[in-house]
């Protein structure tokens, strides 16, 4: 059961993704997807770990059914990480989108 980022209660756009809790400051984080529960999240991660990718997993605190994001990096400059972006959209068939954490 994959969903979208979380949507502000009044409707309108989602809410844009946060950060990466456990990312560097300054680090950039490709955002795969949320899921709802850990081990699904899990079995995504270590399907990008077997091809290589550096994947991590977080729960989304505050946000009810135990929903997990999955993320590749973190990664020192944003070009690194816009390059993975695009190999995770063409290869992979991911929509996801890069964070940074606060520098």
């Amino acid at each position: 059961d994959f969903d979208a980022p979380a949507r502000p209660a009044g409707g309108g756009a989602p809410a844009p993704p946060g950060p990466f809790a456990g990312a560097p400051a300054g680090a950039f984080v490709v955002q795969v997807m949320s899921v709802r529960g850990a081990a699904a999240a899990r079995s995504v991660e270590a399907d990008l770990e077997a091809k290589g990718y550096p994947a991590v997993v977080e729960p989304l605190p505050g946000v009810p059914g135990s929903l997990h994001r999955v993320g590749v990096g973190p990664f020192a400059d944003r070009v690194e990480a816009e390059r993975v972006s695009l190999r995770l959209r063409t290869e992979e068939r991911f929509e996801p989108w890069v964070t940074q954490s606060a520098p």
